[in-house]
Formats: structure tokens, C-alpha cells, sequence
């Protein structure tokens, strides 16, 4: 059984690409479908965490759309942005994607709880001061890490430097296999369906 931590990033381009568009933009690389892992043999962790950055970033672009709509610019946004609420058909397009993603057959039952004590709090602080690591990317590496996940999937290729140098003092992490997507799709091509 393949344990599998797939990063906001990766949730995102999947979602965008499930929900919003079936091409991929100019300056997009394909989206890994991660509907098409196969149902045994692997299962996929979520947090709250995750499930917050993912949906905020929909919940983001909505009221982007929003904002555009009465003449404000994209660089805006953070001013602007507290002074606009999700509209019903955004907040059903969130809600959708969420429910889209706990739903689905490897991440039914996955939702790691009651796991964000001061113990874990305490490594998550390790990585980011001692490594440099964003916040919310070490909370995510510290629950693949608590959850037993095999392989940590991120676009971001200076957090896989980054935990690199993290994992030669944290053991645990030497356990996970942290790659890109398309290493991922690879090196694991096995766990697709065909």
C-alpha cells in the first residue's frame, strides 16, 4: 500500500484542470490526474490544513473575478479583497471542489485528525527556522510524516532542496520519497490506472 501526500499545489492544478479547464494554458505543464491512481493499492492523506489552502485559493480566484468585474486591477487584491464575499455560485464552486476531493475513493477516510499538538507544532517550527521552509509546507511535510506516507508529491522544487537538507537530521523524513509530478508519474507509473 502506497501512502501518498500530494501538495496544495498539485490539488490545485488538478482541481483547476477538473473544474475550470480541460487545457492546460500556455504556460501550464499538464495537470497530474490524480482520479486515475489506482483505487487499491493506494491512498492519498489530507489535512484540514491542505483542504483550507486548496479552497482558498478558489475562494481567491472568485473574488478576483469579482473584483475585475467593478474595475479594480489584480494588484488590488489584498487591499480590496476583505471588502468582497464569496457569491453563492463561487461558494457552491468551492464546496464543490472540496466535497470533489474528500470524496474520492483514495482519500475517503484520510483525513488526518487531532494531529496539530505542540509536539508537532515544535517540528514544524524546526523546519521552518532551521530550513527555511514556508509554514504551511511544513506542516504539510510534518503530516505526511506523522500519516506514514511513502511519497510526498509538490511542484515546488525549492521545498524538495530545502527538505533535502531538512531530512539529513530529521530521519523520519528519509522515509518519504519527496518528488515532482511528473516523477511521480514515472517512477510510480505502476499505481495508474491504464
Amino acid at each position: 500500500m502506497k501512502q501518498i501526500f500530494f501538495d496544495a499545489n498539485v490539488w490545485i492544478d488538478y482541481s483547476w484542470r477538473r473544474n475550470f479547464s480541460r487545457t492546460t494554458g500556455r504556460h501550464k505543464k499538464k495537470a497530474l490526474l490524480i482520479h486515475n491512481l489506482k483505487i487499491t493499492g493506494t491512498r492519498v492523506t489530507l489535512t484540514f490544513p491542505l483542504l483550507y489552502e486548496i479552497s482558498s485559493h478558489f475562494k481567491d480566484y472568485s473574488i478576483l473575478q469579482d473584483m475585475l468585474a467593478d474595475g479594480f486591477g489584480a494588484f488590488e487584491f489584498s487591499k480590496i479583497k476583505r471588502d468582497y464575499r464569496l457569491n453563492r455560485a463561487g461558494r457552491r464552486k468551492v464546496d464543490d471542489i472540496y466535497n470533489q476531493i474528500v470524496n474520492m475513493r483514495q482519500t475517503r477516510d484520510q483525513i488526518l485528525v487531532n494531529w496539530l499538538n505542540e509536539k508537532n507544532f515544535e517540528k514544524v517550527f524546526k523546519l521552518t527556522d532551521g530550513y527555511e521552509i514556508d509554514f504551511l509546507d511544513a506542516i504539510h511535510v510534518v503530516a505526511a510524516s506523522i500519516a506514514n506516507c511513502n511519497i510526498f508529491v509538490t511542484k515546488d522544487e525549492s521545498l524538495l532542496k530545502r527538505i533535502e537538507s531538512a531530512s539529513r537530521k530529521f530521519k523520519k523524513l528519509q522515509n518519504i520519497d519527496f518528488v515532482t509530478p511528473n516523477k511521480f508519474k514515472q517512477k510510480y507509473s505502476t499505481l495508474f490506472k491504464k
